[in-house]
Order: C-alpha cells, then sequence, then structure tokens
C-alpha cells in the first residue's frame, strides 16, 4: 500500500507522516490496517458462507477545491472492474438527488482509490461500489444527516436495479 500514507495531500504538508520509517509505517499498518482489513474479510466470508450475497460500498469525502480549482461534481460514484452497482447507483442519484453526480468523479480507479474493492468484493464477485461526497455538503450536523438520508434512498434504489437486473438475465 504505497500511498497509504503520504507525506502530502495536494499542497497540504502531513506532518505525522513526513518523517515516518519503515518500522513506524509497518507498526501502523500492523495496528490499524490489517485488524479492519481482516475483521471486514471475516465478515464477508461469514455471509458468503450463509448464502449471502453482500454489498461492499465505501464512502468517502473530498474537498470543493483542488489544487486551486473548484469542482463541480459534488457527489461522485467510483467503480473497479464491475460497473453494474456504481451504473445503478449513479442514475439513482439522478432521478432522487438534485446533486451534480457523475461517474468516476472526482477520482477513478486509475488513480489507485478502489483498493477496498479490489481486495474484499472483486475477488468473489461481489457487487460494488465507492462513493465520493463533496465535503461542503456535510460540513454540519444537519447537512450530514440530509445526505444520509439521500445516500440511503440512492443505495437502495441501486441496488433494487441491480438484482432486477440479475433476475431479467
Amino acid at each position: 500500500m504505497p500511498g497509504a500514507m503520504p507525506a502530502c495531500s495536494e499542497i497540504h504538508d502531513i506532518p505525522g507522516n513526513a518523517t515516518i520509517s519503515a518500522a513506524e509505517r509497518l507498526a501502523r499498518t500492523e495496528a490499524i490496517y490489517l485488524p479492519w482489513t481482516n475483521g471486514l474479510h471475516s465478515l464477508i466470508a461469514k455471509r458468503i458462507a450463509l448464502g449471502l450475497r453482500p454489498v461492499v460500498v465505501t464512502i468517502h469525502s473530498f474537498t470543493p477545491i483542488y489544487h486551486g480549482k473548484p469542482r463541480r461534481v459534488e457527489f461522485g460514484v467510483i467503480h473497479d472492474s464491475d460497473p453494474h452497482l456504481s451504473v445503478a447507483i449513479l442514475n439513482a442519484a439522478h432521478k432522487l438527488t438534485g446533486l451534480q453526480a457523475e461517474l468516476n468523479a472526482p477520482y477513478s480507479a486509475a488513480d489507485d482509490v478502489t483498493h477496498t474493492l479490489r481486495v474484499q468484493a472483486t475477488p468473489y464477485g461481489l457487487p460494488n461500489a465507492m462513493l465520493e461526497i463533496r465535503n461542503d455538503l456535510i460540513a454540519t450536523p444537519e447537512a450530514a444527516e440530509m445526505m444520509a438520508d439521500q445516500l440511503a434512498a440512492v443505495l437502495n434504489m441501486g441496488l433494487v436495479e441491480i438484482q432486477r437486473q440479475a433476475k431479467a438475465s
């Protein structure tokens, strides 16, 4: 995970990462990343063993201005190798929200941001998507709650659509 602990993000230094040694990087990986990823893997494996088909959705936020340029997108839906759920979520966002929603924006798999999807979902053929919300839209508890309500409706509609598609094929 070479990009997991950058010394700089955009133009902002990250002091805790600036002089991190290989030993400190390994210690963080063992203390934080491995328990999390192993726990998620175990949860997914248990669901699959029960005959269920879990869905993996990661949710992140992004800054409205990047390298001095405003970002038009408000809600991004990113996919790795399987676009089905991402496209269904994007279509639902267009129907249910007034958000400027785009596919593979502000990032895409080419930016190496889909690690969890690649590791936890793709090997098992699980539906998956990465959601990016512009962080000025969730800056207050009230705004975050309103966005959560919108996301719940959008995700539900997207999931219903991929289930419909699966039954039709």
